[in-house]
Order: structure tokens, then sequence, then C-alpha cells
């Protein structure tokens, strides 16, 4: 069995596409029912020029190339950004597609990595942050006391009335666990 790949026609080998591994869904649904949930996704999109061919194979090539990946849950987003941009929908939407998938594979090993976001604790390593010494146990009320003043002047500055207003995704902004994580590694900084 030959299978074609792509525009340019290139084939694999017989070996190559029967010893492809299998990758269960991340969804935990079978591929097939992933499947007719992404098309009739792509098939609701307005504006998405909808072949059953073309994506059935987008489909297959992305579950094959991103195995970790849910298919579904970036497909929904890519769509939701899509009606955000919808002029741009109409420029080679299958690759955008294809695209999506590939920044979130980035993203994903990214934080996989030992050096995502230096200085933060990254659950995806597997080690536990150090357990706090005495010293700065005695310093979290201090800390955290800098950490109210520290709200209190972004709140001012970005002209906010209550805490519930800061949007802590925009990065402009620590969060608590953030700042007391830096204040942390001042104090070692200094004992070392």
């Amino acid at each position: 069995m030959v299978e074609k790949r792509g525009k340019d026609d290139r084939t694999l080998p017989p070996e190559t596409v029967a010893c492809a591994p299998f990758h269960p869904p991340v969804s935990g649904q079978p591929l097939e029912s992933q499947k007719v949930e992404f098309l009739d996704l792509l098939s609701n999109c307005f504006g998405y020029p909808v072949d059953y061919e073309q994506d059935s194979q987008l489909f297959y090539d992305i579950a094959e190339k991103y195995p970790e990946i849910d298919i579904l849950e970036q497909t929904r987003k890519k769509i939701e950004w899509w009606r955000t941009h919808q002029k741009i929908i109409s420029r080679s939407p299958r690759k955008q597609l294809n695209e999506w998938f590939g920044k979130e594979h980035e993203y994903l090993k990214k934080r996989r990595s030992s050096n995502w976001m230096p200085g933060k604790f990254n659950p995806y390593v597997g080690a536990q942050p150090p357990k706090p010494s005495d010293e700065e146990i005695a310093l979290f009320p201090q800390w955290e006391a800098e950490y109210q003043t520290y709200l209190s002047e972004y709140m001012k500055k970005n002209g906010l009335n209550n805490q519930e207003e800061i949007d802590f995704t925009k990065r402009d902004v620590d969060t608590m666990t953030a700042f007391l994580s830096r204040k942390r590694r001042e104090f070692q900084a200094k004992k070392d």
C-alpha cells in the first residue's frame, strides 16, 4: 500500500505506512468519531470552504503529526479566532489550521522544557520546588504585605477599583505565586 502525502505527491514506502505507530486520541474518543465531529465543526464554521476529502486528510495528518494535542479543542479555539478575524478565513484556511496545531505543539514543547518561563516553577519538569526554609517562612508575611502594596500601585497606575478587575493573563502584573517565587529567588541569591 502506497499512500500519497501533500501536494508534491511524494509517496511513503509500504513498510512505513504499515508500521506507523498508533497514538490514542487525547480526548479519549475514537479517532473516527473525532473526525466526524471535526468535520462537523468545520462545516458549521461560516466562511470555511468545506471539502470532506481534503478535511478528512487534514484531520488524519494532524492526528498523526500531533498526537498529544486535543484536535477538537484546538479546532474550536481556531474557529473562535476566525470569528473575531473574519477576513482571514478566506486565506488558505487549511494551512492556517495546520499552522495553528504546529504552534500549539511548539507551545507544549516549550512548556515541558526546563527553561520555560525561567525562574518560575514548571510543573511539567516533574521536580517539586524546594521547601521554604524557616527564614523564608518568617519572611512570608512581609512579602505578602509587599505584594498588596505592589497590587495597590498597579491598580492606581491602571485606574482599577478592585482586584477583581486585574487581568493576570496580560502578564504585565504578577500573581501572588509568581511574586513570592521571585522574592524567594532574590532571597536565595542574597544568601548565596
